[in-house]
């Protein structure tokens, strides 16, 4: 059956339609961009150009049943532009003999639309364009391909990876890098479940784009965001009402299915997407761990499952207002232990956000959004994994429940043509249950966070500045144990400033600096709850970081360079107390962070476009009084050498091929589970790997289909190595293949 899936795969790479079947069309007199748009959405397609190139230009209406390409020339007709097709439904637009050059646009580095070159960090935008090109599970592996990231992921796949951008992850307080959906958060600091949300909600197939901006940003984001903060945007419909299909099958029985319906007028657009994916297979570990037999071998494979709903939409009631509305829920069911049935880990969640804009001409705009979110995780272990060799019953249970919401108001001023200013106020409140698996105990903990920030952007000719900042009040109420209180409300006051410059030093190169400062609340749970023995006395963690870098667009491809520093004071780690099995929550002295990042996204003809980033990162402790012996050791989970490299050939619209390489050098870690061969227990090195992942795609047109389809063959992990990702029994599948179709009708 294989064989006659891939042959009938194979076989549709020879297939050429011609994108001509006639649709309706019908634009109105504006401004180039705007009629772009109004293309796009009312015929499904996606088109890339940059915005500023063609504001200027005033496009004719246009009105019949036409082809796509019909109407592009007729808005082009007249002007200095043409365009290319680029894979399925994907058009290209450029200068008439020039290199095509595309800015990449962002909206979470200045929590307004700007394009990459104009911001002071560096930003990292993965469109839905990069992801069709890749085969991945979660948007996790996504995240991997760009430089200074960490996503690891242990234990199975319903715990979600922990992001660590810069080397400053690792705290055992809260996460340092902030994950948003569709720009508003999911989480709130008191939260300890696992995974911490974000990420899981939507899957690759339904993200439009990532945005991934590194540094400090506590500035406009608030606490937990010293290594920089992840947005993930999910899609909005494009075109007539009509329905999207996604199916993939691959190794280890994993199945991929995903289903939208969805429409789009001048008024408004919704979206309605169902996921399902699951695997009998994901990690099988046929040795057993080393680390004083408290984990076993697997007994089968681990097999787990993965459900997603979305729903996405707005309403336009005039050409200045928007109204928006998503939900969003996920539940991930997998085994940590394959053939353990009381050895799991359970994740779910739900979110849903309204949102409301409104502009005032030039002069203004105001952006206001309300997000509710509930995340749970459940988990259990049985008596194997106490001690008890052959003993599968359950031993303990146990269940995490975060509930969060999130207010933002936010005013744009749009002062004179160099001028904006921001304002903005922001609210989040977070209540986080656990239910002990030892005692029947069931904990509370209670906050909330209220910032004002303000941000000032300035250009004076070939200079640009970003000064702003942000006062937070965090306030953490009594927490309980079974009701009764168990330690005092607490509040503190803190202000994160952020401080940007940048100079154009030609049309196509700039260069750039910066500085900000981020600031971790010591949680009442880090305090008390999540160590063996509580410390009453953490203090919070406090980073600054300093930046500087350049950005070049040459007819050779887009090449951009950071050099970064990160001091990190009070820093908290898990600490064993003596010679006891017992650990508690304590601040090291100073982290010192200096890392260096290159990027580029080539350029070779029209057919070829390869990438290359590296990163090398150099995270220390400096001075640590709980334990001396530390000084000078890097810090755990943290490859010092990261380099990711690719191609993507696509010759036309018929077929196109991708191939990405990724190296890791090797990590360090601390943990309890590390392999007992090692001098230290508790202290052990992954390797370093290399790996390769390869995916051919045609196109055609099935059926009566007016839109073009894609079918695909995937190969991960082209060598097969079967390399330690983040734990030390943790691997990687080895060599897997997968088959898949993409459609809409």
């Amino acid at each position: 059956m294989k064989k006659r899936i891939l042959a009938v795969l194979l076989a549709t790479m020879f297939i050429s339609n011609a994108w001509a079947e006639d649709k309706t069309i019908n634009i109105t007199a504006q401004d180039m961009p705007a009629a772009l748009h109004s293309l796009a959405s009312q015929t499904g397609i996606q088109l890339l150009f940059t915005a500023d190139d063609l504001k200027n230009i005033q496009a004719k209406a246009i009105s019949g049943s036409m082809s796509v390409e019909e109407a592009l020339k007729r808005l082009l007709e007249g002007t200095n532009y043409t365009f290319r097709a680029s894979g399925s439904g994907t058009y290209v637009l450029q200068r008439v003999g020039a290199t095509l050059m595309l800015h990449e646009v962002t909206v979470t580095a200045t929590r307004t639309e700007r394009s990459a070159d104009e911001v002071p960090a560096n930003v990292s935008v993965i469109t839905s364009n990069d992801i069709s090109n890749r085969n991945v599970d979660n948007v996790q592996d996504l995240l991997r391909s760009v430089e200074s990231i960490e996503a690891g992921q242990a234990f199975s796949v319903a715990q979600a990876s922990s992001i660590d951008i810069r080397g400053v992850g690792g705290s055992y307080s809260m996460p340092t890098t902030k994950v948003l959906v569709d720009g508003v958060g999911t989480d709130s600091i008191v939260s300890n479940v696992q995974g911490n949300g974000g990420l899981n909600f939507v899957s690759p197939w339904d993200v439009e784009q990532v945005e991934v901006v590194r540094g400090p940003a506590s500035a406009l984001y608030g606490p937990e965001v010293i290594g920089g903060v992840v947005n993930l945007i999910p899609k909005r419909w494009k075109g007539d009402l009509g329905a999207e299909v996604h199916a993939a099958y691959g190794s280890h029985n994993t199945s991929k299915t995903g289903v939208a319906v969805g429409a789009a007028k001048d008024v408004g657009d919704f979206r309605v997407s169902q996921y399902n994916a699951g695997s009998n297979g994901f990690i099988s570990q046929t040795q057993p761990d080393t680390a004083g037999g408290m984990i076993s071998v697997d007994i089968a494979p681990r097999d787990w499952k993965d459900r997603k709903t979305a729903f996405n939409g707005g309403l336009r009631p005039s050409d200045h207002q928007e109204i928006t509305a998503s939900y969003q829920d996920f539940t991930i069911n997998s085994f940590t232990q394959g053939g353990h049935p009381n050895q799991y880990l359970n994740l779910d969640g739900s979110t849903w956000m309204f949102g409301y804009r409104h502009d005032f001409g030039e002069t203004a705009t105001i952006k206001t959004s309300y997000r509710e979110t509930r995340l749970q995780q459940r988990y259990g272990f049985d008596n194997e994994y106490a001690g008890t060799p052959g003993d599968l019953g359950l031993w303990a249970k146990g269940a995490k429940f975060g509930d969060s919401s999130e207010f933002n108001i936010q005013a744009d001023w749009h002062i004179n043509a160099d001028n904006l200013l921001i304002t903005g106020y922001n609210r989040g409140t977070g209540v986080a249950t656990l239910n002990s698996m030892f005692g029947n105990n069931v904990f509370k903990n209670k906050s909330t966070i209220d910032g004002i920030y303000l941000q000032d952007e300035a250009r004076f000719g070939q200079w640009s500045l970003i000064l702003g900042g942000r006062q937070d009040h965090i306030r953490q109420y009594d927490d309980t144990k079974n009701g009764v209180a168990t330690n005092p409300e607490s509040s503190v006051s803190v202000f994160n400033p952020r401080l940007g410059v940048q100079y154009q030093w030609t049309p196509d190169t700039s260069i750039y600096a910066s500085a900000g400062t981020a600031y971790v609340p010591a949680t009442n749970g880090a305090q008390f709850t999540d160590a063996d023995i509580p410390n009453p006395n953490l203090k919070p963690e406090k980073s600054t970081s300093y930046e500087v870098g350049s950005r070049s667009k040459q007819s050779f491809g887009d090449m951009k360079v950071a050099l970064f520093h990160t001091n990190y004071q009070d820093k908290i780690n898990r600490v064993q107390v003596d010679a006891t099995p017992n650990y508690q929550n304590q601040n090291i002295d100073r982290v010192e962070v200096n890392g260096l990042e290159l990027g580029w996204k080539g350029r070779i003809a029209d057919d070829w476009s390869p990438l290359a980033n590296y990163s090398y990162t150099d995270s220390r402790i400096k001075a640590d009084t709980t334990n001396p012996t530390n000084v000078g050791t890097r810090m755990p989970q943290t490859s010092a050498h990261k380099l990711n490299v690719g191609v993507v050939y696509s010759p036309g619209s018929v077929w196109s091929t991708s191939l990405m390489g990724s190296y890791r050098s090797d990590q360090y870690v601390r943990q309890w589970y590390c392999p007992s061969n090692n001098t230290n227990t508790y202290e052990c090195h992954l390797g370093g790997y290399f790996t390769a992942d390869a995916k051919v795609s045609a196109f055609f047109l099935p059926f009566d289909s007016k839109e073009k389809w894609s079918a695909w063959l995937a190969v991960n992990n082209l060598t097969g190595k079967k390399y330690r990702q983040y734990f030390p029994f943790e691997y990687s599948d080895g060599r897997t293949l997968t088959i898949g179709v993409d459609g809409k009708f």
